[in-house]
């Protein structure tokens, strides 16, 4: 895929007995207060299911799904269709991808980890190992790597109570990263309550934001990841993510707009 297509998708909602006298054809321009003026390049109604159309922007090439009608949406007639800025004729197809949401909705395994870890022994094994605690004071955990591995010690204090738990690229180019809550761990209050949280599965982890801060969203350093667990703080791999992670939805449960960053599993045991 090239560099210049990326794929996002908003769902947006509206009363759905407007749509049943919608027709839309492909190719038909359309302007989005927002994202403004594209070509739809797919239309998919399923029934007990809102009218959604997959426009393709002119100024970034970007596909955005949409449900349609919207006040945000405008058809355009042919008088007043523009002419695109971009040759898209030989672009590439782009995959559709699943509602983000619907990916969080199936982190439903809950990990070994959260209720029964194995005991770490960094000294010892001179390697952060899956699944292992390594202690209940993320500063602490800290300390140690620095001993072992080289970590930058100047960071500790971003690791103390009240703080951070992040420091870009102090484990030699990797970001230490600890997540004191998550989804496994705090009530359905405090869910609501904070402005991000973090559902963690195997292999991935969903950041979930109610409202984006750029230092933390925008960061797309390899992070070296622990996670609080009832004993303590559990190692569970390095953990990767890129600009095609991110993902804008609006929450059905809420109404909210929310902003997901997702993160894939890259290594597993962390050997410095």
């Amino acid at each position: 895929m090239e560099n210049n297509i990326r794929k996002t998708v908003i769902t947006l909602y509206y009363d759905q007995s407007v749509a049943k006298s919608t027709v839309l054809t492909l190719g038909q321009q359309v302007k989005h207060q927002k994202f403004g003026v594209g070509k739809v390049v797919g239309v998919k109604k399923e029934e007990n299911t809102p009218l959604t159309i997959s426009v393709r922007f002119f100024e970034n090439n970007e596909i955005r799904d949409l449900v349609y009608p919207h006040p945000t949406v405008e058809i355009l007639s042919k008088d007043h269709a523009m002419t695109e800025t971009k040759s898209i004729s030989n672009a590439p197809k782009v995959e559709r991808k699943t509602y983000i949401f619907d990916e969080i909705k199936a982190v439903r395994c809950q990990p070994r980890w959260v209720e029964q870890p194995y005991e770490g022994n960094l000294t010892l094994k001179r390697k952060l190992m899956v699944g292992h605690c390594y202690g209940t004071a993320a500063q602490n955990i800290f300390l140690k790597c620095c001993d072992v591995f080289g970590w930058d010690v100047t960071e500790k204090n971003k690791f103390g109570l009240m703080q951070i738990l992040y420091a870009k690229g102090a484990a030699k180019g990797k970001s230490p990263w600890f997540l004191p809550r998550h989804h496994w761990i705090i009530s359905s209050k405090e869910k609501e309550e904070k402005n991000w949280l973090n559902y963690i599965a195997e292999k991935v982890i969903y950041e979930e934001w109610k409202e984006t801060n750029d230092v933390f969203y925008n960061d797309f350093s390899d992070r070296v990841t622990f996670a609080k667990s009832k004993k303590g703080y559990v190692y569970i791999g390095v953990f990767r993510s890129s600009k095609e992670d991110l993902f804008e939805e609006l929450d059905p449960a809420t109404g909210r707009v929310r902003h997901i960053k997702r993160y894939h599993l890259v290594q597993k045991d962390y050997e410095g």
